[in-house]
């Protein structure tokens, strides 16, 4: 979940509304007119720092401000659509990183859809000066898809006019606030639900007729990622955390039983195939060998 102000001088604000980033929730991008690139503001407001073009994609996916290289996408109109009552239309845009689907309409704010616009196109590796990103219209949803396989989508589920907007809650960077070079917020919890949340994913508990192996933990299930980047872990669908790369997490509060565990990145990339293990259990995920060894 995310809530973004934009106003018609180009200005935005975009707040992660979720535990489920890498960020802490309530941390926030703001960004403007004129100025290529973004400030990551701390979720109290009391430090920021700068991000140049093309950080985001690694922001999300690594957590690091590591900048890929961007390059003009091409654009191809898809045909006329309708979204929140207003006639709009979808465009395709691709690069050697993904393809984007992008469903935009006017929306009576101005510049500040380009800056919505030019975030979406960046986690493509798409440079913000393209066409699709012209005019005063605002994307209201969007689908991913890339070429490893997986995807993600960005949909609009509520709208409203805000006519009390100050300049201090757009300002860029925040005022008052202390500049951090080249440091980011601290991480959050990897374990993204509850133990109340995890144990309502099964109804009972249901104990396995074999002993438990000799590396499972005692309880709960143990995540292990041997891979090269960060990765979410799902049971069943449900995203319940999180391990950095060459680490583990314990995720507790889980019935005994069988449950499907896969693994993706943040943006849906690289999905693994799902595996059936049953809790308590350690699941290791193996990285890809590497070719020069």
């Amino acid at each position: 979940s995310v809530s973004i102000k934009l106003s018609s001088s180009g200005r935005m604000r975009y707040t992660l509304k979720s535990n489920a980033f890498r960020l802490p929730s309530e941390t926030e991008l703001r960004s403007k007119q004129g100025i290529l690139g973004h400030v990551l503001v701390w979720s109290d407001r009391t430090d920021y720092r700068i991000l140049g073009p093309g950080t985001l994609r690694a922001l999300f996916v690594e957590g690091r401000a590591d900048a890929t290289p961007l390059v003009r996408p091409k654009v191809r109109l898809l045909g006329a659509i309708t979204a929140a009552a207003q006639p709009g239309e979808r465009l395709e845009l691709s690069t050697p990183t993904g393809r984007l689907l992008l469903d935009q309409a006017p929306l009576s704010v101005g510049l500040g859809g380009q800056l919505l616009c030019r975030l979406l196109c960046e986690l493509i590796a798409a440079r913000p000066d393209n066409d699709a990103c012209e005019g005063e219209r605002v994307p209201l949803h969007a689908e991913f898809q890339w070429p490893e396989g997986g995807g993600i989508f960005f949909e609009v589920t509520a709208l409203a006019t805000r006519p009390d907007l100050s300049a201090d809650e757009l300002s860029v960077p925040p005022s008052h606030a202390t500049l951090k070079l080249g440091e980011l917020p601290p991480e959050p919890d990897p374990v993204l639900l509850s133990e109340t949340s995890l144990s309502s994913l099964r109804r009972r508990a249901v104990p396995s007729r074999e002993p438990p192996k000799k590396d499972a933990p005692l309880s709960g299930l143990l995540l292990v990622n041997h891979s090269e980047i960060p990765r979410y872990f799902l049971l069943d669908g449900v995203a319940v955390g999180w391990a950095r790369p060459h680490t583990e997490t314990k995720v507790g509060g889980l019935l005994s039983g069988r449950y499907l565990v896969s693994s993706e990145d943040f943006l849906g990339a690289q999905p693994s195939p799902p595996v059936t293990v049953t809790v308590p259990a350690r699941f290791v995920l193996s990285g890809e060998p590497d070719a020069g060894r």
